[in-house]
């Protein structure tokens, strides 16, 4: 995965939090940007995208069912994380610092249940 990447496109919509999320997971060594558009920036891991941030500030975190089926229930209760559209992915909002700390860990369980 080699060779120059053109720079991001700088959207003014996106929520700060993803802002911040977008450059500072492209610095991952795991992760390759997949698309980016003014709505979204998709990240993946080899072929198998691990992680979509909005323009609107949501990230959609493709955890695997065994993943969500074992830390789902404790994300949900504590409010941070939304029903996922799809078994396999979970959303959640990155309003505040706090989600953004866990928006990293969450992307870092993503790479490892993915690889």
């Amino acid at each position: 995965m080699g060779g120059v990447v053109a720079p991001l496109p700088v959207s003014r919509n996106r929520a700060a939090y993803v802002e911040q999320a977008i450059a500072e997971l492209r610095a991952w060594p795991d992760l390759a940007l997949l698309h980016t558009s003014d709505d979204e920036v998709v990240y993946a891991v080899g072929d198998t995208p691990v992680v979509r941030l909005t323009s609107d500030g949501f990230a959609a975190l493709h955890l695997t069912r065994p993943v969500i089926e074992r830390i789902g229930g404790s994300l949900h209760e504590s409010g941070v994380l939304t029903s996922p559209a799809d078994e396999n992915w979970a959303t959640m909002r990155v309003n505040t610092a706090s989600d953004f700390d866990l928006l990293l860990a969450l992307v870092s369980l993503a790479i490892k249940a993915n690889v």
